[in-house]
């Protein structure tokens, strides 16, 4: 079931209960109130609790909204209904289906003695805040708020000293408390019905949105299986629009296939996010957030682990001249990654007329990477552009900051890095691809920034008969029909010669199992180039470098500033119309 929700302002409260949501006509209040709570429509029920409505209120039949639900069989609407203070032991409780109604009982009581969550009426105006009427932080299956380490696969370690139901706080366990509109599955706030809003006001919008440590559109494992969650957010305001927000680690689709020999009954699962915005905000399809950018953490479209496969799908159009970012790190940005022989397939498609990136990592973004034994793993990047505005297939940041996503180390990182395809070996196989469509006046960029730039690596040696234990292939396509400038791979003139620096690595290398290949395609009047990079940079090309360069403009295989190393031993073919 989709949960629908039409945004109009913060000051939009509910309609008259003669009109429930999805536009069904409902006959009482308790009819209201069944029919808001099945689609997820709390705070317009808030509303009328507020002004004096019972929670108990009967239909002509003698039924309150509680009733319906048990009548119904429906448990989505009755823990909403609950939790809203809803007496269980109203005399139309004798009416109803006996069975139905010991069996949501005894359901929602032990859902509440682990999460320790009381019922209450009424509830704050915090409500509204985002979504005037209802839900905005809900999603289909979806883990809202904090995920402990349950299954084995927590990329945040520690794991979780307290019990089910429970987070390790200020020194002791305490219930977790989730969300509005979501319920507790073991350490999980997970909700039912895809997330879908529209939004006419200027309000930042969000799909999911979080203050705990992980936060999941998807998650799939052997304890809590689950094969799709969905949001669809259309925006027409000036807001900022966010499909997934969360502090820490922010995954769209996370699947854990296997562990300790349980098997998930749904090892394929898939997170979608869709956006359409018409106004001038910044749109993220998954946000990573952190207050201190020394920590570790990642924003991802798709993880998986254990034979599990996982799939993230993040497609934008953004047409009010904003920025449009497909995944946005505080600290790291991954688009597929899958590790001890998981399958994992991200897919970032973006259709905007301001800058775009599909990754932006503040010290690392990748495209494709099996970082520890994964098994086939795929990225693919598409970007349209019809604006003016800069476009980025991927796009790490670079500034003096001791120690940015190593803690306690104290040191300078020095792993400002991206990959658009990365091979850890035993037999993975990776592919990252970045095409990029521009037809404005803005520079276009494959991958930029930091200062290791690669766009396809095997790092798994040889099998016993001599082949690459792993095979990588990173390929860069764009197709420019605009007069800005135009690069395969970009670092900035950053790098100054300082003690300790990091000297800046550009490779589009094709060797140990290893394939890159950058197509150019230029009409304008730019200047177009295969790899650049700044002063003092290392560029090394064995792969492949193709320029179609069809306008006036200047091209140029490899680039770099004073000082720098340049190695070729690969292809370089440039063409120009005669």
């Amino acid at each position: 079931m989709r949960l629908s929700t039409r945004i109009f302002g913060l000051g939009l409260l509910a309609m008259a209960f003669l009109c429930a949501a999805g536009s069904a006509e409902a006959a009482s209040f308790a009819d209201y109130v069944y029919q808001n709570a099945k689609t997820g429509n709390i705070a317009g029920i808030k509303n009328y609790l507020r002004r004096g409505y019972s929670i108990d209120a009967v239909s002509p039949n003698g039924y309150t909204a509680l009733c319906f639900a048990v009548d119904n069989n429906d448990y989505r609407a009755y823990s909403r209904i609950r939790n809203l203070g809803a007496d269980e032991t109203h005399s139309c409780m004798r009416r109803v289906n006996p069975d139905n109604a010991a069996d949501l009982a005894q359901r929602y009581d032990a859902v509440a003695a682990n999460s320790g969550r009381t019922a209450f009426a009424g509830g704050s105006d915090d409500t509204m805040k985002y979504v005037a009427a209802g839900a905005a932080v809900a999603g289909a299956a979806t883990a809202v708020a904090l995920w402990a380490d349950d299954d084995g696969g927590s990329s945040s370690g520690g794991g979780n000293p307290c019990g089910t139901g429970e987070e390790f706080v200020d020194g002791e366990c305490r219930p977790i408390v989730c969300p509005p509109n979501t319920h507790l599955q073991g350490n999980l706030c997970v909700a039912d019905g895809d997330v879908v809003v529209d939004n006419e006001n200027d309000d930042d919008l969000y799909g999911i949105y979080s203050e705990e440590e992980d936060v999941f559109n998807l998650y799939s494992s052997p304890k809590y299986p689950d094969d799709e969650a969905s949001i669809f957010l259309k925006n027409k305001g000036n807001g900022n629009v966010y499909g997934v927000y969360g502090f820490g680690n922010v995954y769209n689709s996370y699947v854990i296939g296997e562990y300790e020999g349980k098997q998930n009954p749904k090892k394929e699962g898939t997170g979608n996010i869709t956006i359409t915005d018409e106004g001038s905000g910044s749109v993220y399809g998954v946000f990573s957030r952190v207050d201190d950018v020394t920590e570790l953490k990642e924003g991802y479209n798709a993880r998986a682990f254990y034979q599990g496969t996982a799939i993230g799908n993040i497609d934008i159009t953004h047409t009010g001249g904003g920025s449009t970012f497909g995944i946005f790190g505080d600290v790291r940005a991954y688009n597929a990654r899958a590790d001890y022989g998981g399958n994992a397939y991200g897919s970032i498609t973006i259709r905007g007329d301001g800058n775009i990136y599909g990754l932006s990592g503040y010290s690392t973004a990748t495209n494709a990477v099996s970082a520890f034994l994964g098994h086939n793993v795929t990225g693919v990047i598409d970007l349209y552009s019809k604006g003016n505005g800069d476009v980025y297939g991927m796009m790490i940041s670079k500034d003096d900051i001791p120690g940015v996503g190593q803690p306690d180390t104290g040191q300078k990182l020095a792993n400002w890095f991206a990959f658009n395809a990365y091979a850890s070996g035993g037999g993975d196989n990776v592919e990252g691809t970045i095409n990029i469509k521009n037809e404005g006046d803005g520079d276009v960029y494959g991958m930029y920034g930091g200062e290791q730039l690669f766009n396809a690596m095997s790092y798994g040696g040889q099998d016993e008969e001599g082949n690459p234990d792993g095979k990588a292939k990173g390929t860069i396509n764009i197709a420019n029909y605009g007069n800005g400038n135009v690069y395969g791979m970009y670092t900035p003139e950053a790098y100054d010669g300082a003690e300790g620096e990091q000297q800046p690595i550009i490779a589009n290398n094709s060797d140990n199992g290893a394939q890159s290949v950058i197509n150019l395609v230029n009409t304008g009047s730019g200047v177009t180039t295969g790899l650049r990079g700044g002063q003092r940079s290392h560029i090394e090309n064995t792969g492949e470098i193709n320029i179609n360069n069809l306008g006036d403009g200047t091209a140029v295989g490899i680039y770099g500033g004073a000082g720098s190393n340049i190695l070729n031993r690969g292809k370089i073919n440039i063409y120009r119309q005669a």
